[in-house]
């Protein structure tokens, strides 16, 4: 009967001479093979977890997909699922931090923070004027994904200035008006962070820069004088 991996790592571990030969079938044989029994048991189960990790391979594609905040696209076949999902993981900032994420989205406007929810909150309200940015693209709330309970723990807040109750919860964020030319600079290093947590709720409102007029058809400027942004089609 040939060697088990473990023995031959442990083998290939002893000194050379025969003094470390173990006699066939004597109790150092034996000690030697049960420990090898053991490596190899350490090594199956180290490949059977690299398997559930490994977007290509795992038993658990749903459960992967969510973890990576990725909502499961019926239209994609499983194939196409998979590979859509190890792209996704192979670009995340797995030591993205909150900090880090912020200083990056202030230099596109200085009003945009981000916030971790500890204590965890309802996110949902949240969504009222709203959205979520998630891996596989930006989810409404009128499309009907409300985030679960279970994930509440696993959201963070990106927007204005935030409010916070006596329990030091977020009860109300400022809404962020960020002009539709600078929307990909703030979504893209949101997506490149999400190891940082599993869902983003982004209270920003996209808008375009347009020609508006009062009641009485004068030009409606923003302090400087330049046409204002402002929420819709343009």
């Amino acid at each position: 009967m040939s060697n088990t991996i473990g023995e031959l790592i442990i083998k290939a571990a002893l000194p050379k001479g025969s003094a470390w030969k173990p006699k066939k079938d004597g109790n150092y044989d034996k000690i030697l093979k049960t420990t090898g029994k053991i490596i190899d048991l350490i090594l199956d189960k180290n490949d059977k977890i690299r398997k559930v990790r490994s977007p290509l391979e795992t038993d658990v594609l749903d459960d992967l997909e969510r973890e990576y905040g990725i909502l499961t696209n019926i239209l994609l076949t499983e194939a196409e699922r998979r590979i859509f999902l190890d792209d996704k993981k192979k670009n995340l900032i797995i030591d993205g931090n909150p900090e880090g994420l912020e200083d990056i989205l202030q230099k596109v406007d200085p009003g945009l923070f981000v916030y971790q929810n500890d204590p965890p909150v309802d996110p949902n309200p949240f969504l009222s004027e709203g959205f979520i940015i998630i891996n596989n693209g930006r989810g409404d709330q009128t499309s009907g994904i409300p985030i679960p309970e279970e994930n509440f723990s696993s959201v963070f807040f990106v927007g204005g200035v935030a409010v916070r109750n006596g329990m030091n919860e977020i009860i109300s964020i400022d809404e962020v008006v960020l002009p539709i030319e600078k929307e990909e600079f703030v979504t893209d290093p949101i997506v490149a962070y999400k190891g940082l947590q599993v869902w983003c709720v982004a209270k920003l409102l996209v808008g375009v820069k347009k020609n508006l007029c009062d009641g009485a058809g004068n030009s409606i400027t923003d302090a400087v004088g330049d046409n204002i942004y402002a929420v819709g089609s343009s």
